[in-house]
């Protein structure tokens, strides 16, 4: 389940094309590469508490935990879904190196799993 939101983000970043990042200039207010891998794990283990809960309450439920869950989420991480989208953008402008931030993703989620089963 965990893979759902990142294959989604690859899957826009094709879209994009595959432009180098060297040949498009930052925009203003970027997120700084390590802050984003690590809202992209947050987003990623909150869309899997979600999934988890969807089968718990109902959709009305659902829908203002998910808008409240993503709230304190984007707030901790001092940033915006707006933000994030910018951000997300240019990342995925190089593609090679968006895989490697994917990669490290899965990596931290999968030690934050790893460190949940040996406590």
């Amino acid at each position: 389940m965990r893979h759902i939101l990142l294959a989604g983000i690859v899957f826009i970043g094709m879209l994009y094309g595959c432009r180098s990042q060297a040949d498009t200039k930052a925009p203003a207010g970027i997120i700084p590469r390590d802050s984003m891998i690590s809202l992209m794990a947050a987003i990623e283990l909150n869309e899997a508490a979600l999934k988890i809960q969807q089968t718990n309450i109902n959709r009305d439920s659902l829908n203002k935990l998910s808008v409240r869950s993503y709230d304190s989420v984007y707030s901790y991480y001092r940033s915006s879904p707006q933000r994030f989208k910018i951000s997300l953008d240019y990342y995925q402008n190089n593609l090679d190196d968006f895989q490697k931030m994917l990669d490290e993703v899965i990596l931290r989620l999968t030690q934050q799993r790893d460190s949940l089963q040996h406590h």
